[in-house]
């Protein structure tokens, strides 16, 4: 589930149709990231203000998942810019979390084999 939210499109000065067209389109690139079993249970939230220089545009990104949630906040010049280095950073963290709650990664395995040993 997707969830957008524009605090006073006026003070941002964007057309608000277009954004969430932008954000669809980006948020489906990462939902490649996320794990299957996740997917079902995953929520997705992106919110759009003015940062406190009132020239840059803050972006926000959460995504609760069974785990942990993750949460990235970049601000820019222009609100496209900002989502495009938060869908970034987001896909980092994605790639960590799949690392860390994977059973058969290689960290994992090796983790387990080193208390076998002990």
């Amino acid at each position: 589930m997707k969830d957008y939210v524009f605090s006073s499109s006026e003070k941002l000065q964007l057309d608000a149709v277009k954004l969430r067209r932008y954000c669809d389109k980006h948020m489906g690139k990462l939902e490649k990231y996320v794990p299957r079993k996740a997917r079902e249970s995953a929520e997705w939230s992106v919110r759009f203000t003015l940062a406190d220089d009132k020239r840059n545009k803050t972006c926000t990104v959460k995504l609760a998942l069974p785990h942990e949630t993750l949460v990235v906040s970049e601000s820019a010049e222009h609100a496209y810019s900002a989502l495009d280095i938060a869908v970034l950073d987001m896909k980092r963290k994605l790639q960590d979390y799949k690392t860390k709650h994977d059973i058969h990664s290689l960290r994992h395995r090796l983790a387990r084999s080193l208390r076998k040993s002990r």
